[in-house]
């Protein structure tokens, strides 16, 4: 089932755009059980960062960065592309993401 995309930007860590398809819901983020890092290291901007800004962050297994937009309403970066519209960075965080700084 399709849902408008005003609805789905007002709550992009639950969405997801399916080409061809549309805005889907994609239900709840399930927590991962282990965190892979120490929390200092972590998917959080160290300061205040500006809502729509882009930033670079540093996937667990290493590898290249990835630049993401900060939805400050949700806590999360967003990325075109992807299976959700955005992650929460409580989530990123815990599954080992690190946030590097602006792109």
């Amino acid at each position: 089932m399709t849902i408008e995309r005003t609805n789905a930007m007002r709550a992009q860590i639950a969405h997801q755009f399916v080409p061809g398809v549309g805005y889907r819901t994609s239900g709840p983020l399930m927590m991962p059980t282990v965190t892979v890092t120490p929390i200092a290291t972590n998917a959080m901007p160290q300061a205040a960062v500006v809502n729509g800004s882009m930033h670079r962050l540093q996937p667990p297994q290493g590898g290249a960065s990835v630049v993401c937009r900060w939805i400050a309403a949700e806590r999360a970066w967003g990325r075109p592309g992807g299976n959700r519209m955005a992650w929460a960075a409580s989530y990123l965080s815990r599954a080992g993401w690190r946030y590097l700084g602006a792109a």
